[in-house]
């Protein structure tokens, strides 16, 4: 459900990549080839398209995807939550991760 600015939300987005790395054989996927993904999963909303005040050339959909990296160390992260984790580059999956999507989904 989007945010007060009918913005899909970072744990949102974060769902998707879950879901997204589960598939993946490897559970590993660039931040660049997640962007190019997220849009055939869930349907954003207008305000998402919008260009990102403090990265140009961005939507602001693609920077709260980068974000879930950024804000690793807050409560509530999926990296925090030990779900997700940096790779070289992009996200990986985890084993609780894993765990968390199947008796989520």
């Amino acid at each position: 459900m989007p945010d007060g600015n009918n913005r899909t939300t970072e744990a949102e987005l974060s769902w998707v990549v879950l879901g997204v790395l589960y598939e993946r054989t490897s559970g590993t996927m660039s931040i660049r080839g997640l962007i190019r993904e997220i849009p055939n999963r869930i349907q954003l909303t207008p305000e998402d398209g919008e260009r990102s005040e403090t990265r140009p050339n961005e939507e602001v959909w693609e920077q709260r995807v980068r974000n879930i990296t950024s804000h690793h160390n807050t409560a509530g992260n999926y990296i925090a939550e030990g779900f997700l984790e940096h790779v070289s580059g992009g996200l990986g999956i985890t084993q609780a991760g894993r765990q968390h999507y199947e008796h989520n989904c």
